[in-house]
Formats: C-alpha cells, structure tokens, sequence
C-alpha cells in the first residue's frame, strides 16, 4: 500500500477485508473467525491512520452464504461471491462521494 502512495499519493485504495470460508466447518468456525477477525482488525487499524485508505468489509457477506458464493475449491469466491464483493466496493466509494448537486 505504501508503494502504491508513493506512485501516486492521490491513489484511493480499498482494501479487502477476509473472510471464513470454513465457517462452515464446525471445529474450524470458531478458531477461523477469531484469525480473521483479529486480520481485519490489524488491517483496519492501519488504514485508519492513512488517507484515501479504507477497508471493504466482506465477513459478513460471505459468513451465512458459503454455499453460494464459494468456488468448488471451498476457498475462493465464485461469480456470485465476486459480484457481492464488487457490489461492496462500489457501496463503500458511493458513501465516500458526495451526493451529485449537494454542493460539497
């Protein structure tokens, strides 16, 4: 991220936030939330202390919705877990711009 300020310091970055994607998996539900829970916790207190930095949240899209958005690989988002993804993306710039005509 610090590479990508120095080529342009008016970048805007999004970071994005993990996910579990053995919540599924009863003896790894637990133990896999608090892992990344406590990485996107670490990230977020990085990004907080930069600008044009956030992050984009995805735990909680993909937490009751494995089956639907997980690749066959049981790792990876499929087309639909990708959409959801980019939905949020757009979601988190759209509330970052003011609203055409506001006058900010």
């Amino acid at each position: 991220m610090k590479k990508v300020k120095e080529i342009n310091p008016d970048a805007q970055i999004a970071y994005i936030g993990l996910y579990n994607p053995f919540g599924d998996v009863k003896e790894l539900e637990k133990p896999g939330n608090a892992v990344v829970a406590a990485w996107n916790d670490a990230a977020l207190a990085i990004l907080n202390n930069e600008d044009k930095m956030t992050l984009v949240p995805t735990f909680d899209l993909f937490e009751n919705h494995l089956g639907e958005y997980l690749s066959s690989d049981h790792f990876h988002p499929n087309g639909q877990g990708y959409e959801q993804i980019a939905v949020r993306i757009a979601q988190e710039f759209q509330a970052d711009t003011p609203a055409e005509g506001s006058g900010n």
